[in-house]
């Protein structure tokens, strides 16, 4: 059985495109790309602040699975500016399971779906219990 994870704030975005931010199916959440948008669907400029807002996201779309960022066990982003992972990573810090981060990918792009967008991650994760 599918359960689909979806904040309100992202609901509306999310149906007009046509897509899920997460899907719970058994013990996975899948989690869509997300970009650092607030509820405000403002994009800040710095790729640190929009790193901040994507790890809210994604707080969020977890908890609806009954998840939290420690259940990660895989990431992929994508960067307008392959030189800008470094501040990804550091704008990231360590809310993921210190002791056994989870994988990740870091995929150079030309350009994501929102304008200012520099920076989308799409994860992975295990619900435990």
């Amino acid at each position: 059985m599918f359960t689909r994870l979806s904040p309100s704030w992202m609901d509306e975005s999310a149906r007009s495109f046509g897509y899920s931010p997460g899907i719970r199916v058994g013990d996975l959440i899948f989690v869509s790309g997300l970009i650092g948008r607030g509820p405000d669907g403002n994009v800040p400029e710095s790729v640190e602040e929009q790193t901040a807002l994507i790890l809210d996201s994604l707080e969020q779309v977890l908890a609806e699975g009954g998840a939290a960022l420690r259940n990660v066990v895989q990431v992929i982003t994508y960067h307008t500016d392959l030189s800008e992972v470094r501040l990804f990573a550091d704008g990231r810090g360590e809310p993921f399971d210190a002791e056994t981060p989870p994988t990740w990918t870091a995929i150079g792009v030309n350009g994501l779906a929102h304008p200012g967008a520099r920076v989308e991650l799409q994860a992975l994760a295990v619900v435990t219990h």
